[in-house]
């Protein structure tokens, strides 16, 4: 009895044990249950935001068995690519049906360069045929499985209809060619305008030129005409008379005397107009008698205003000269004292008109390539309107009172033609005037 009672005994201990293992299998088994549920909720939840964010976006996704072929659509892709039945999708070929023969090459020629070397993300753009049209497509792709020599086995990617980003980029470039088209024709006119333009501003120019060229030559030739007229009536009335056998000592006396004095006003306005002439010529002077040489221009400026501008004749101009003395230049010193000297002959007349005293300042310095000469006076200065006009030949404020309109018309010349520079000025009324001349240093 005793040993029956404890086989029975340890039969329910057996069935309690077994019981309590049962339980807490179930209670596991519960728990794998809920995590296989909150996984697979996970899962959907995961499968709807990327469906939202792709489907939803318009972006149709592929998945592509390279080594079987097989390929899989959503059925966003199959909407982009137009495939509705079973029989297009099984017979659908990725990258080649239904590509633009013109964009099929270079296709499979980046698809074939990135499966040799899988490397970040495919990318192309290309024509599809849907149906009767032509839709551009964006595809993206990347190899998510290799094997083990590192082939790939599979590829996914998206699809994205980009036909209207296209179709705007054509009508960007359609308007751009247009709009390069208006700017082309709109330039060609503003050329011919300012073709025009300069071709009046040379006549104008030339026509001041010219008519300044007459009115000053107009009054030593008057007077030429006017002696040698005199003289010819003059000698016929002195041939007249001794014809008549009129002609006394004191008749001849006169005329000899107003022969002298005609002769004299005869040479006086000759060699004002032969200078005038010889002025003129300097504009068209391309180089100097003189040839290229170095020299000091501290030495030669330092003499040419002492030359310029003597003390004793002009006490109240002062002269600020500030050019190295190591400052050594090659080119022609003739144009740079020809330049100086008509720069403060302009001063002298205009800017100091007036007045007994004045400050010329003259500074040259290198700067760079190139040699910089400032020239500026605390005159009058140059009124804004005839700034632009100081450089015409003939150009002058002092018409008819001895004024020819030459000298700034010289310094542009021997600048840009001699000096292969060029000039500005800067000046403001009753604050003076600043001529900036740069030239090559070699």
């Amino acid at each position: 009895m005793r040993q029956i009672y404890n086989d029975k005994a340890r039969a329910q201990e057996d069935a309690a044990l077994r019981a309590e293992e049962a339980e807490r299998v179930r209670r596991e088994f519960d728990l794998l249950r809920a995590g296989e549920q909150k996984a697979l909720q996970a899962l959907r939840e995961s499968e709807e935001r990327w469906h939202f964010a792709l489907e939803g976006a318009g972006d149709g996704v592929w998945d592509w068995d390279i080594a079987s072929g097989d390929i899989f659509f959503s059925p966003r892709c199959r909407q982009l690519l137009g495939l509705s039945r079973a029989a297009e999708i099984a017979g659908f070929k990725l990258w080649q049906t239904g590509i633009h023969p013109d964009d099929l090459p270079t296709v499979l020629a980046d698809l074939a360069s990135h499966l040799r070397q899988p490397q970040g993300s495919f990318v192309t753009e290309h024509r599809f045929l849907k149906g009767e049209d032509w839709v551009w497509l964006l595809g993206r792709g990347m190899v998510v499985s290799r094997d083990a020599q590192g082939q790939p086995l599979r590829m996914i990617g998206t699809y994205s209809d980009i036909s209207e980003r296209k179709q705007a980029e054509e009508e960007l470039q359609l308007l751009n060619s247009h709009l390069e088209e208006r700017v082309a024709t709109r330039t060609a006119e503003l050329k011919k305008a300012m073709q025009q333009i300069s071709s009046a501003e040379k006549q104008a120019a030339l026509a001041r030129m010219v008519a300044g060229m007459a009115h000053e030559l107009n009054t030593p030739i008057g007077n030429i005409l006017l002696c040698s007229s005199q003289i010819q009536a003059d000698v016929a009335g002195i041939v007249k008379a001794d014809a008549d056998k009129r002609l006394s000592r004191k008749t001849l006396q006169e005329f000899l005397e107003k022969t002298a004095e005609s002769c004299e006003l005869l040479q006086r306005n000759s060699a004002q107009a032969g200078d005038l002439i010889s002025r003129f010529k300097q504009i068209a002077v391309d180089q100097l008698d003189q040839p290229r040489r170095s020299f000091h221009p501290a030495k030669i400026m330092a003499k040419l205003l002492q030359t310029l501008l003597p003390p004793e004749h002009h006490p109240g101009i002062r002269i600020e000269l500030q050019i190295p003395q190591e400052l050594v230049l090659e080119n022609y010193p003739s144009a740079l004292e020809q330049l100086v000297s008509h720069l403060v002959a302009n001063s002298l007349a205009h800017g100091f008109d007036g007045r007994n005293q004045g400050m010329i300042r003259l500074s040259m310095q290198r700067a760079q390539h190139n040699i910089e000469l400032r020239y500026s006076d605390d005159g009058k200065g140059i009124d804004g309107e005839l700034q632009s006009k100081v450089f015409d030949p003939f150009f002058t404020t002092r018409m008819g009172q001895g004024g020819v309109g030459l000298g700034l018309a010289l310094v542009h010349n021997i600048v840009h033609v001699i000096l292969k520079g060029q000039v500005r000025l800067e000046s403001e009324t009753r604050q003076g005037a600043s001529f900036i001349i740069t030239f090559p240093a070699e």
